[in-house]
């Protein structure tokens, strides 16, 4: 009982949402990346005389001043016109100055509602010792596609956790027809199987069963294409940006869980993770999709690994 008393008040420290001194109106800037590369990231806010560490997510207002040391560098994007500046020991100190004037497009104020989202993700990360932390070897858990819409009509299942025995995936319609039954081992993953004809718009149930365990049921949905459309032009439109890659992965992994993509975007943060494996915001903003499905364990390994990439 204590231990899991103990867990929680672990849990409840991590999961905590700081509260921002800069307001909505007043931030011009959010910190979108940041890499520490052995160096010093340090801000200097407005009306104060000493500096702090900057952070992940981070707003910024009129007057700020960052500086770095060394080889460290950070992304700052201005969610007024959308566009960055990267601060490096070459161009720092950087006093951030006024707001921009709004960049006139057919997606106007997207930067603006995607900042304004990401800065209610900023945390307090305090470490917490992986001692601490259970290490059981867990049984096959459900972890994706899970209460979420998809852009892809073959979706990948996945899973966390080991067993010895066969698992068995299986896939069924609203009405509960089989779609596809297939029985795995000693894996984390499924591919939608190329012999099953791709879904159609509808909502879906696919089941997890291993001998002598609880049977694990997600549901998912395949939207109407329309509603794809409207998300994906979104996602091109940040495409055409000239943002950097990581950058633009976290704001559109920000587009897709604004509108329910909750899967999309956990899959577009593991790829950028694949090619920017220091970035603390993507294990931020991957904890935080744990955490919305229910995956504390998952959540919190996350957060450990952007507390750590932030010293």
């Amino acid at each position: 009982m204590l231990k899991k008393l103990f867990y929680f008040l672990i849990l409840s420290s991590f999961l905590s949402i700081s509260v921002l001194s800069v307001g909505a109106d007043d931030a011009v800037y959010l910190v979108s990346e940041i890499k520490a590369n052995k160096g010093e990231l340090k801000v200097k806010l407005s009306g104060e005389k000493n500096s702090r560490t900057l952070k992940p997510l981070q707003s910024l207002k009129a007057g700020d001043i960052v500086s770095v040391t060394k080889n460290a560098y950070a992304v700052l994007l201005e969610t007024a016109s959308g566009k960055a500046v990267t601060v490096k020991e070459g161009n720092a100190p950087f006093t951030v100055k006024g707001a921009a004037k709004q960049e006139e497009s057919s997606f106007k104020n997207i930067f603006a509602k995607i900042g304004d989202s990401l800065k209610g993700k900023k945390k307090e990360m305090n470490y917490v010792p992986l001692v601490v932390r259970s290490v059981r070897l867990k049984k096959p858990t459900i972890v994706m596609p899970k209460d979420t819409l998809l852009l892809s009509e073959k979706p990948m299942f996945f899973w966390t956790g080991s067993s010895k025995d066969e698992i068995v995936i299986k896939l069924k319609d609203s009405s509960g027809n089989m779609i596809f039954q297939k029985t795995v081992l000693s894996r984390y993953s499924l591919k939608y199987p190329d012999e099953i004809s791709p879904l159609k718009p509808g909502t879906y149930r696919w089941e997890l069963e291993i001998e002598e365990s609880p049977l694990q049921k997600a549901e998912f949905k395949i939207p109407e294409a329309e509603t794809k459309k409207m998300v994906i032009e979104k996602l091109k439109f940040i495409d055409s940006t000239k943002l950097p890659k990581t950058t633009k992965a976290i704001l559109k992994s920000e587009i897709l869980l604004s509108e329910n993509f909750i899967e999309d975007a956990r899959v577009e943060l593991v790829k950028a993770y694949i090619n920017d494996k220091e970035e603390p915001t993507i294990h931020l903003l991957l904890g935080e999709i744990y955490k919305k499905i229910g995956h504390n364990d998952m959540a919190l390994e996350e957060f450990d690994e952007a507390q750590y990439l932030s010293q």
